[in-house]
């Protein structure tokens, strides 16, 4: 397994690092209560400003967590966010230009109050102890919404390093989400007309090493992009790229050339932005096929001698 492979799996599949990383959507109180009833670990965005309970009484998870100083600093990039025409979306997500932004730490215990519902009128105890690590900009650039999230978890928060592991853990949800984009709409698993469980589960097994190929070439691109080539794909796959491909390549093309000229097999043309999953993957297909050969052929010639 080379670099890039190492840190793509990171980001995506750490056998020490099994657990639910989910964004505001999965902030329910039932949920939390069978997640920590079973065993398992999680990592999830509020969106809630729940009741809490503590010393002073009922209070909100956002004044409780105000209090708590900060113990720990991160710089993190922010990618470009385009306008949304939803305003509801644009208001959750609003647009801003990519940045360095300068991130606090703060994290406390906090007891949360089952909500007052019909629906959870039988459902766990009336309040459950959860970890909360609080993540805020306080010095945005002008102009600009200043970054604060709230990460619900039953992870250990009691040092610094725990704390910004959590941050970590969230922010690898983004990689996941592309993982998953690959697979929906890379290898078009959703089109796919298989109408039993064991079916959709095989054609998954085949689709996830081949998403993950392209994850692992998109990401290194961007991460990377001076890196050698070689650190995504093989040296037959850049001959062949060399000789059959419609971008021409340097002596010893980085990773970022290898991407471009991986897309513009499938059709993408270099001066309109990165490519999407769909054509990065035509793009792959074509550029196994025509290794196959480039294999085949070279496997023939030693025969031959």
């Amino acid at each position: 397994m080379g670099r890039a492979d190492q840190e793509v799996v990171r980001s995506t599949s750490s056998s020490q690092d099994r657990h639910p990383r989910v964004d505001r959507e999965a902030d329910d109180y039932q949920m939390f209560y069978a997640l920590m009833r079973d065993g398992h670990r999680f990592v999830v965005r509020s969106q809630y400003d729940r009741i809490v309970e503590t010393e002073f009484g009922t209070e909100k998870l956002r004044d409780v967590l105000a209090r708590a100083s900060a113990t720990a600093d991160r710089e993190v990039p922010l990618s470009k966010r385009k306008p949304n025409k939803d305003p509801v979306a644009e208001k959750i997500n609003p647009s801003r230009e990519s940045r360095i932004a300068e991130l606090s730490v703060a994290a406390m215990t906090i007891e949360v109050k089952k909500p007052i519902t019909k629906k959870l009128r039988h459902v766990g105890p009336p309040t459950l102890t959860i970890n909360v690590v609080r993540v805020w900009e306080s010095d945005p650039p002008e102009g600009e919404v200043g970054i604060e999230w709230y990460l619900l978890t039953n992870e250990p928060i009691s040092t610094p390093e725990q704390q910004l592991a959590i941050v970590d853990h969230y922010r690898a949800r983004w990689t996941i989400e592309e993982y998953i984009k690959a697979i929906k709409s890379g290898c078009n698993f959703e089109k796919r007309q298989l109408q039993d469980y064991e079916g959709l589960v095989n054609l998954l097994a085949v689709f996830a090493p081949i998403a993950y190929r392209m994850l692992l070439i998109r990401s290194h691109s961007r991460r990377a992009p001076d890196a050698p080539g070689t650190d995504v794909i093989s040296q037959d796959h850049i001959d062949v790229l060399r000789a059959r491909g419609r971008l021409k390549l340097s002596k010893n093309p980085t990773a970022r050339e290898v991407y471009l000229a991986i897309a513009a097999l499938g059709g993408h043309l270099k001066h309109n932005g990165d490519p999407g999953w769909s054509t990065l993957a035509y793009g792959l297909e074509k550029l196994e096929t025509l290794t196959d050969g480039w294999l085949a052929a070279k496997l023939q010639l030693r025969s031959d001698q």
